[in-house]
């Protein structure tokens, strides 16, 4: 007797499958690893503009500020006042910081200042931007 089966077993029907599934999660963490990254970078990259936001601020505030004012880091925030102004730098995605904190007469003294800002759902997820506040001085 002879057979002429037409079909597939169902042992090739589970080895298509296996290697399907395979091929399929492979395809899938490639396209997560590469979702992932991008997300990370458009974080990058907002925390950079935000630093550079504030920080052009901040020279702005010491430029045209004739009377001294107080640098004071508060949660996840940075508070510049004097007299008859207060600015606050905060985010609601990014904890901002910076690591000086005290009065400044701006007439008299350049700060050293580094910018901090990191992404409050990822701590490892940081920048840092150092400047200097400065005044151009009479005689300069």
């Amino acid at each position: 007797m002879s057979r002429n089966e037409q079909g597939i077993t169902l042992i090739e029907l589970l080895a298509t499958i296996t290697i399907l599934s395979i091929v399929g999660i492979i395809i899938w963490n490639v396209f997560l690893q590469g979702y992932n990254f991008s997300q990370d970078s458009m974080m990058k990259s907002r925390m950079q503009q935000e630093t550079q936001l504030i920080v052009a601020s901040l020279v702005n505030f010491h430029q045209k500020t004739p009377e001294p004012y107080k640098i004071e880091n508060s949660e996840c925030a940075i508070t510049v006042s004097n007299s008859s102004e207060i600015k606050r730098f905060d985010h609601s995605q990014l904890c901002i910081s910076s690591d000086f904190t005290g009065n400044v007469t701006p007439n008299n003294e350049d700060i050293n200042l580094t910018i901090t800002v990191e992404d409050k759902n990822d701590e490892s997820n940081l920048f840092s931007m150092e400047t200097i506040l400065y005044r151009l001085k009479s005689g300069e």
